[in-house]
C-alpha cells in the first residue's frame, strides 16, 4: 500500500463514528462508555455526543482502552444513570 493509500486509510479511520449503547461507573467513579467494536485505540481523543441521562459524557475525552466494546473517559466523572442514544468519534 502507497503512503498516499496508507494516509487516507488513516483519515477514514479517524473520522468513523459509533454509536453507544451504554455508560456506566467503571467500579473507580470513571465513565465507561459501551460501544460496540468501536475500533478505537488506547489514549485517542474523542468527542462524544448525544448521550441522555449520562449528560457529563458528552464532550472531548482522551480515553483508556478496555476492550473492543469498551473504554473509559479519563478525568471523568459518572454521575448520573444512562437511559440513551450518544455518538462516539475520533478526532485526533
Amino acid at each position: 500500500m502507497s503512503f498516499y493509500a496508507q494516509q487516507q486509510q488513516q483519515t477514514k479511520h479517524k473520522a468513523l463514528i459509533k454509536t453507544i449503547t451504554s455508560c456506566a461507573n467503571n467500579g473507580s467513579g470513571l465513565i465507561r462508555v459501551t460501544s460496540a467494536n468501536h475500533t478505537l485505540r488506547d489514549g485517542d481523543h474523542v468527542v462524544i455526543q448525544g448521550v441522555a441521562g449520562t449528560i457529563e459524557a458528552n464532550g472531548s475525552w482522551t480515553i483508556t482502552l478496555i476492550s473492543s466494546s469498551t473504554f473509559d473517559l479519563k478525568s471523568s466523572t459518572f454521575t448520573n444513570a444512562y437511559t440513551s442514544g450518544g455518538t462516539v468519534k475520533r478526532v485526533g
